[in-house]
């Protein structure tokens, strides 16, 4: 038995949406209140000082809430061999993973990860762990992810819950031991044994108590922990966010002197842990959401650091010199937006807008500067559950939700438009439960095609640095010397080394589309020739028929003549045997004028009858050469494309090694003290 359960609780802590289940319970149902099983009475309340939100459902309301969600979702459930009725024990219900399962359902938990858990409450998804034998076979991360975020769109109205679900995602208990670590000289040597609550707490403070140093201009306590540098640095910084504070938000909480104070605090704060980069403008306006969801100085303070600094989201890289990782996701967020919106896209390509216009509003201030206050919570989970992937799809969303909107306009409508605070207008609000559905289902973002998507930014970023600097190698950084030296060595060998072979394949193409062009002339030609036949033969045939009526209406009237004298022979005949006297002399002339008529018809006609039958066999000769020409120039048509074909391959496998050459040099300025710093060539 122990040995069954070992097993048992060593898979359930291999599923990683059991640690933030366990967060939201911990945070519902606290340490002195008894969590209830699957024998709790129906009726069982649990006073948490949260009744009217945090109010346990009981098995009874677990198995209704599901029923309507299946019924809501329009999804049939059948199992074919276990009927489960209403009555039924959840617990009594034996799905093992690698037992009892039959394929009946693997269909059923699919279906409830994808289509009835992201759409739970956050009571629902403990109600259902509660249920035990279940839970771990049919939550997965993916489920929970999509629960979570489904949740902060019906609102996650308390700031202690949704701090701590965000200070789950963004992993900062982790992410501080390193902070403390690193900036241990502010901390006392025993500051590990204090818990963490109370390390984070000392750790603020002490950080505003070198702000206000800093103020006073302590420069001899301030250069124990800095150099000089980092000094004049801070203090240009507080510059700037006193002057960016009152410009910020004007909302009720703002104004209220507390609301400032607070954003204050925590901007001059981080400054004293920046490490490269100072204070940025759209810092305050990330700060002022944060504070504004949160309510918490010390803990707006712990998630901005861990999202500027955490290699899983690196948003500092967005504030660098130049805003070289902006660029590099305007690429990205360009390729799905082609994929899924191509009309917006299209749209802007055509009238040359730049997606700046958007991106700029949207990333730079993290949505806070776009959307009411109120409504940051959603962009905001989905980055810090998605990362980069759940940014995306959220400028992916609000795309589609403006599109016929941004199709309508030019550029100076569609800065306007998103200048004029559209995410806060009724007019343009964002249908939230829609997004959810779009986040969840139309708009397929992969973290791989991201990554490839990046390394083809930094190719491009590559390529434009080496368009600038070719001729001056001196403007580049000395640790960027060497490879791009040995990048430029390698690029010239390869073209060396292609120059004989691409002037071969050039000249066999151009002999082959010498060759195809003179048939393709003779080809014509004679067509141009053959229309000119044809109509001399119709010319000529119009004469040959005029002649031959001639001919028969002499030769009609010569023997209507005879006939009527019952001769039945014809006229020279009747003037060897001598029986022309049979006719009248009157008759006599007649036909000899008739047969003088046909016979001077008949000596025109020959030549117009040997001319009509030349040309004829003319134009037969030449449909039989343009036959043969045309089967020729198809065959050289073929020789002409293969050619080139060969030519174009040759010259692909050049630019493909030319293209890794960039790959090679793009790795290799990767690693150069520029890019570590800036995340840009």
């Amino acid at each position: 038995m122990s040995l069954k359960k070992n097993k048992e609780t060593s898979i359930k802590n291999k599923n990683p949406s059991l640690n933030l289940v366990s967060i939201i319970e911990k945070y519902y149902f606290p340490k002195d209140i008894s969590l209830p099983t699957t024998k709790s009475s129906k009726d069982q309340n649990i006073d948490t000082n949260l009744s009217d939100y945090l109010s346990l459902l009981s098995i009874s309301q677990k198995n209704n809430s599901l029923n309507n969600k299946i019924n809501n979702n329009n999804i049939k459930i059948i199992n074919t061999k276990n009927e489960i009725k209403e009555d039924t024990n959840i617990n009594s219900i034996n799905i093992n993973p690698k037992e009892n399962m039959s394929k009946t359902n693997n269909i059923f938990a699919k279906i409830f990860r994808n289509y009835i858990v992201p759409y739970f409450t956050l009571k629902d998804l403990i109600s259902l762990k509660h249920s035990n034998k279940m839970f771990n076979f049919l939550i997965d991360k993916k489920a929970i992810n999509l629960c979570t975020i489904s949740n902060t769109i019906k609102k996650i109205k308390t700031p202690e819950l949704r701090t701590k679900i965000w200070y789950h995602y963004l992993n900062i208990n982790e992410f501080n031991k390193d902070l403390f670590e690193k900036e241990k000289n502010k901390l006392s040597e025993n500051y590990k044994e204090l818990s963490k609550e109370k390390i984070e707490e000392v750790f603020y403070n002490k950080s505003l108590e070198i702000i206000n140093l800093l103020k006073n201009n302590k420069n001899e306590e301030l250069l124990k922990l800095y150099t000089e540098q980092k000094i004049s640095s801070m203090k240009i910084s507080l510059d700037f966010i006193i002057r960016d504070i009152d410009r910020t938000f004007h909302t009720n909480f703002f104004e209220n002197e507390n609301g400032k104070i607070g954003m204050q605090n925590i901007l001059e704060a981080l400054c004293t842990i920046y490490q490269n980069e100072g204070y940025c403008q759209g810092m305050n306006f990330i700060i002022g959401g944060l504070y504004y969801l949160l309510r918490n100085e010390q803990k707006c303070f712990y998630i901005f650091n861990t999202m500027i600094n955490s290699q899983l989201y690196n948003y500092n890289k967005i504030f660098a010199d130049n805003t070289p990782d902006y660029h590099c996701r305007k690429h990205q967020i360009n390729y799905y937006v082609k994929k899924y919106i191509p009309e917006v896209y299209y749209h802007f390509k055509k009238k040359d807008i730049p997606f700046d216009i958007i991106y700029s509003r949207w990333i730079l201030t993290f949505f806070a500067n776009y959307l009411n206050l109120d409504k940051l919570d959603f962009p905001w989970t989905c980055f810090f559950v998605d990362k980069w992937k759940g940014l995306i799809k959220i400028c992916l969303i609000f795309i589609y939700e403006l599109k016929d909107e941004l199709i309508k306009r030019d550029m100076e409508g569609i800065s306007v438009l998103i200048k004029n605070d559209i995410g806060k207008e009724d007019k343009y609000h964002i249908n939230y439960n829609n997004s959810f559905k779009l986040y969840k289902d139309k708009f397929k973002v992969k973290n791989k095609q991201l990554r490839i998507l990046k390394e083809e930014y930094y190719i491009i970023l590559a390529k434009k640095k080496l368009d600038i600097t070719k001729q001056n190698i001196d403007k580049w950084a000395e640790d960027q010397k060497e490879a791009l030296t040995e990048y430029l060595k390698q690029k010239e060998k390869i073209e060396q080394g292609s120059i004989k072979d691409i002037e071969t394949y050039k000249n066999l193409n151009e002999t082959a589309n010498q060759k195809y062009l003179l048939t393709l002339q003779r080809f014509n030609t004679l067509k141009n020739y053959i229309k000119i036949l044809k109509k001399k033969i119709d010319d000529v045939a119009n004469i040959k028929y005029s002649y031959e009526e001639l001919f028969s209406y002499f030769k009609k009237n010569i023997n209507q003549i005879l006939e009527k004298n019952n001769i039945k022979i014809s006229y020279i005949e009747l003037i060897e045997t001598g029986r022309i006297s049979e006719l009248s002399l009157d008759e006599q002339n007649k036909i000899k004028i008739l047969e003088e008529g046909k016979n001077s018809i008949m000596e025109k006609y020959i030549p117009i009858k040997d001319e009509y039958d030349r040309n004829n066999n003319l134009l037969i000769q030449c449909y039989e050469t343009v036959d043969n020409l045309k089967f020729e120039i198809e065959k050289l048509e073929f020789e002409k494309n293969k050619k080139r074909q060969q030519m174009q391959d040759y010259l692909f496998i050049i630019e493909q090694k030319k293209d890794e050459l960039i790959k090679i040099l793009c790795e290799k300025l990767k690693l150069s003290d520029n890019f570590k710093k800036t995340n840009s060539f």
